[in-house]
Formats: structure tokens, C-alpha cells, sequence
């Protein structure tokens, strides 16, 4: 498949904009979720000291690895506008 359409301005702020808003939602709640739970599970088992390390940890990998998901459905919906909007011209 070759992809000769032009990306404007206006379809990647899109995608930027899909980008930005899953990426800080996803990685809010994932964060939380994930160092809230990390967090509580090293000081349930009595490491008080690295619970805080812990939570600290847990929230940014999971934000990290969420960002990514954010991503890929940023330019799942993006880039298959592009794939559709080149198969249109082509036919």
C-alpha cells in the first residue's frame, strides 16, 4: 500500500489533539489506579519506607505504558482516515 496524501495541518492537530486527551486521561486514571495499588501493597506488607517509592513508580509505568495505547488508538482513528480519504481519490 503506498500512502501519497498530504497530512494538513488540520488532520494532525487532530491526531495530536486524540493524542493529548487519551494519553492524560488514560495515564490520570491508570497512574492513580496503579500507584494507589502499589503503594498499598508495600505498606500492607509492612515496607512503609518504599510505599511512597513504590506508588511513585507503579503511577509512571503505568501512565507510560497507557500513553502508548493512547497512541495507537490516536492513529488507528487518524490514520485510517488518511487510508480512506487516499482510497477515495484513487477511485
Amino acid at each position: 500500500m503506498t500512502l501519497a496524501a498530504t497530512v494538513t495541518w488540520k488532520r494532525a492537530l487532530a491526531a495530536w489533539w486524540s493524542f493529548l486527551w487519551r494519553s492524560t486521561v488514560y495515564g490520570a486514571v491508570g497512574g492513580f489506579v496503579f500507584g494507589a495499588l502499589g503503594g498499598g501493597i508495600a505498606g500492607a506488607t509492612g515496607h512503609l519506607d518504599r510505599a511512597r517509592v513504590v506508588g511513585i513508580v507503579s503511577g509512571y509505568l503505568a501512565g507510560l505504558l497507557l500513553s502508548t495505547v493512547a497512541f495507537k488508538q490516536a492513529l488507528q482513528v487518524h490514520l485510517g482516515d488518511l487510508v480512506r480519504a487516499q482510497s477515495s481519490a484513487d477511485s
